[in-house]
């Protein structure tokens, strides 16, 4: 039986379909209130937003550590206030949840590398077979992985890179490395406990292919020269690698600036895990330097068109699919449209828009925001307190979590063309937790939090909005029971009740801007609760659509009030776990067993 998956957060399932608000750009409304529409309203919406747990809002003062403590943004009248862009942000997620907007710009375009000799069978079946593995699954004798190369990775110029081939030994075997084991050199031993990495050396092999006599004095000149390698200190390993000098007459690979960039983020997320091991991350890095001079030994494996490089034998490879390229195809095509959606509509985009001709260039048209956020200043404070949390940031890397699973028995992963990503992540609304204790102080970050019960005034001005786009802005700050804002949310900080709402609203004949309060214009104090009743009124009017029946705008509203979850299935895991690849159950799922689960203590 597959043990079930487990975290602190969950997805909001894709939209069913994408709702167009406007077909065209010229649809728009302008935003100098020229429109023939009289009816498009402009106003003031202001209201409290009330810490219900412990609340960081962190400044943006630039830290020469990662552990660093973390202190809330102060105004330069040293007053906490919340930032408009950190709200507008809130928003602006929420807004797309609940009008069926298409989420692609807030899914990162992320590419992920992966590495399985021995781990979960699905991945590891698909590893060994682009490195070429023969014989059983344990097999890692020197070769085993046929399909490897050695090589010299070259910086030409900014994010170009090429690989020049390894010479070969001369035909005997057509190998390019060679694998040389403590027992066969002692002073390989040493070298291993002194921490070389990368060393020139001369050596001779024999009529097997393998390595006979090895020289890093510099005193003997044997019959090939190289460079011998060392990946770094991990558990059991006794292998240096020597790899033959650079074949320079050889026409180098290119390697794709794509890859370059995604091989540069992934080595920022790994090179944190060794914080203080500065040649583990040397070791990883690539080449600085411009120039076949600089050239570092590297591993390769060139497959099928495809190109996949390291610095180790057994080399880590990037997945054939990036986050975006699994996203729902409903969303895929909306990407590709010229047709707008509520979200953009308010918060302003800029897209290319491709020309009628294909020998013109393709054009950029910008719409500006009708919206505009403040910053949210403090009214009532309820003091500081201090915590200690692990700030691990859970990545779409994790299989089992963040992509659809179609039964226990398979695993897709971003090689399967047909997976899915599962949704928007969001973290489930529970009690915060206490600090916690890590035997590795260096990965606990001290939060200093504002206490339950601090509470801001926010404003958000509207320009030029339609009824029913008033009413979604509405409901966006209201239909939600909390929101949650700023560092820890995985432990239960961050969440916030919006209330105490005033709402002034002027139609189009009058003009904000020439006026310098909005008392002077007579607005109307109005409902929230009509305008949002507006919104879905045409919602289903104009689409056919009940958006309050919506399996996204649902389970949305359900994760965004109090979690009734045990806390057990609201942790993370712990590490070990995720190479078992465990699949996280929908929040729906959670949900309704857990609805079943307390009916039928209910009956007892």
């Amino acid at each position: 039986m597959n043990e079930e998956a487990y975290a602190p957060y969950n997805f909001i399932p894709f939209p069913e379909q994408i709702i167009s608000r406007y077909a065209r750009y010229d649809d728009l409304p302008s935003h100098d209130g020229n429109n023939s529409d009289k009816g498009l309203l402009s106003g003031i919406i202001e209201f409290d937003i009330t810490a219900q747990t412990p609340i960081l809002v962190a400044d943006g003062t630039s830290r020469s550590k990662e552990n660093e403590s973390r202190y809330f943004v102060k105004n330069v009248d040293g007053k906490y206030e919340i930032p408009g862009s950190s709200l507008r942000g809130l928003i602006r997620q929420t807004l797309s949840v609940l009008s069926l907007s298409n989420w692609a710009d807030q899914i990162e375009d992320e590419s992920f590398y992966y590495r399985s000799v021995a781990g979960n069978k699905h991945v590891r079946k698909e590893y060994r077979s682009i490195l070429g593995f023969s014989g059983n699954e344990t097999d890692k004798e020197d070769h085993g992985a046929r399909n490897v190369q050695a090589g010299y990775i070259v910086k030409e110029n900014d994010d170009h890179y090429v690989i020049y081939k390894a010479r070969s030994d001369g035909g005997r075997k057509g190998f390019t490395y060679y694998k040389c084991h403590q027992s066969r050199f002692p002073f390989l031993r040493k070298k291993i406990k002194e921490g070389f990495q990368i060393c020139n050396v001369s050596f001779s092999v024999n009529q097997d292919g393998k390595v006979v006599r090895l020289d890093v004095s510099k005193k003997e000149k044997l019959a090939f020269q190289g460079k011998m390698i060392f990946s770094g200190p991990m558990r059991n390993k006794k292998n240096a690698y020597v790899i033959n000098d650079i074949d320079k007459k050889a026409t180098p690979i290119k390697i794709d600036p794509a890859d370059v960039k995604a091989y540069q983020a992934d080595y920022e997320f790994r090179s944190k895990k060794f914080k203080k091991d500065e040649k583990q991350k040397e070791f990883s890095k690539l080449p600085d330097k411009k120039g076949i001079e600089h050239a570092k030994p590297c591993f390769y494996v060139y497959l099928n068109g495809r190109l996949y490089f390291g610095f180790t034998l057994y080399l880590r490879l990037k997945y054939n699919w990036s986050t975006k390229k699994l996203l729902p195809k409903q969303l895929q095509k909306s990407v590709a449209s010229t047709s707008i959606d509520y979200t953009k509509a308010l918060f302003g985009f800029t897209q290319q828009v491709m020309p009628e001709s294909s020998k013109e260039d393709s054009k950029e048209k910008s719409y500006a925001s009708r919206l505009s956020f403040f910053n949210a200043r403090v009214i009532s404070e309820s003091g500081e307190e201090t915590v200690d949390v692990v700030l691990g940031e859970p990545r779409a890397s994790a299989l089992g979590m963040y992509l659809k699973q179609p039964d226990s028995k398979i695993r897709w992963t971003y090689n399967n063309e047909t997976a899915e990503l599962r949704g928007l992540k969001q973290y489930w609304m529970k009690a915060e937790q206490k600090s916690q204790s890590s035997e590795n102080k260096n990965v606990l970050q001290k939060l200093h939090l504002l206490r339950k019960g601090t509470t801001f005034r926010a404003k958000i001005r509207f320009d030029q909005l339609y009824e029913d786009e008033l009413g979604l802005l509405l409901w966006s700050l209201q239909g939600p029971k909390y929101h949650q804002i700023g560092m820890g949310k995985p432990y239960g900080y961050g969440i916030v009740s919006f209330d105490h709402f005033s709402v002034f609203v002027n139609k189009n004949e009058a003009d904000l801007y020439q006026l310098s309060s909005y008392f002077d214009l007579k607005m109307k104090h109005v409902s929230p609760v009509d305008y949002i009743e507006k919104y879905k009124q045409y919602v289903k009017k104009a689409f056919g659509i009940d958006i309050d029946r919506q399996g996204s705008v649902r389970i949305f509203l359900k994760m965004k009030d109090w979690s009734p979850l045990p806390y057990s299935k609201m942790k993370y895991m712990p590490l070990n776990n995720y190479k078992k690849m465990p699949i996280l159950p929908t929040a729906q799922l959670l949900l309704d067993n857990e609805k079943v689960q307390n009916q039928s203590k209910q009956k007892k």
